[in-house]
């Protein structure tokens, strides 16, 4: 059904106020200059019109059948900055309401205000209640299509942003990351001379047994030595395992030793290591999100 604003009945109160509304639709008719006649066709629910904008160069606009007039008249406005005016009329110059669905409108010949020029539209062929179980399955389809489109553009949003993160991350860690390889290249070398050392003592200790056993003494004499020096031993590997709550082998030793040395230097180079894990931290869930949004 078409109707205009001067069809509305409204209170006495508004009424001054919709009498001036019409008034400068139909002044707004009346002033501009009729620019003949534009395409327009219906496909798919789709209204499509081709429309001279600036430079006078059609532009074709694609509207939901069943959407108001205020979604056409919202896309010629975003797609022509400069327009002044844009409104829809119905052939006798009535001033068509926003909120009127297109459907009802491109039914009849209806009149485009642009700036001051009018284009006349002829009627459309808009599909029959018999179309209204096709109609109302595309426009599902349409509204899933759109759902996931905008899904898919919101994780696009969200990947990008972790990527940014992840980006942000890694400039702040590598120069952070350059002085942790220095230390602890430096505390493997301190490690690996430490493990010599230690080598190199257990050595003397077997060559000082051997000659006190076979040279000096007899091994009835230096049986309970040995037995007490490798009990103390024992005890020594135990009370490290106290002290650390670790194993005590090679490896893990190096490794503690290696984990010490760092930290010792790296108040002296430079190194925050706080906020260097807090970094670290921050990048691995980084890169966790990023592998649940791919």
């Amino acid at each position: 059904m078409m109707f205009g604003l001067l069809r509305v009945a409204l209170p006495s109160t508004a009424a001054p106020r919709v009498c001036l509304v019409v008034a400068r639709a139909l002044s707004a008719s009346a002033g501009a200059i009729d620019a003949g006649t534009i395409e327009a066709a219906i496909d798919k629910n789709l209204v499509t019109i081709a429309l001279p904008l600036a430079g006078g160069a059609k532009t074709l606009f694609h509207v939901p059948l069943r959407s108001p007039v205020k979604q056409l008249v919202s896309n010629v406005r975003e797609e022509d900055q400069e327009l002044t005016a844009c409104r829809l009329f119905t052939a006798s110059g009535d001033a068509i309401s926003l909120n009127t669905p297109l459907s009802a409108v491109v039914s009849q010949p209806f009149k485009i205000l642009l700036n001051d020029r009018v284009y006349s539209v002829p009627a459309l062929p808009v599909p029959t209640a018999s179309n209204g179980v096709a109609s109302e399955e595309a426009d599902g389809l349409l509204a899933r299509t759109a759902a996931a489109l905008g899904a898919f553009e919101a994780s696009q949003a969200k990947r990008q942003e972790i990527v940014q993160k992840i980006h942000t991350l890694e400039a702040k860690l590598k120069p952070m990351e350059n002085i942790r390889v220095e230390l602890e290249d430096k505390g493997r070398r301190a490690g690996n001379r430490m493990a010599w050392m230690g080598l190199a003592f257990m050595s003397v200790q077997f060559g000082f047994m051997a000659r006190l056993t076979w040279w000096d003494y007899s091994w009835d004499i230096m049986e309970p030595v040995t037995y007490f020096v490798g009990y103390g031993t024992s005890m020594l590997y135990f009370a490290y395992y106290v002290a650390t709550k670790a194993e005590f082998g090679p490896l893990a030793v190096t490794d503690r030793h290696i984990s010490a040395a760092l930290i010792k230097r790296a108040a002296k180079s430079g190194l925050d290591v706080q906020a260097y894990n807090k970094l670290v931290d921050e990048l691995h869930d980084a890169q966790t999100d990023l592998k649940k949004n791919l």
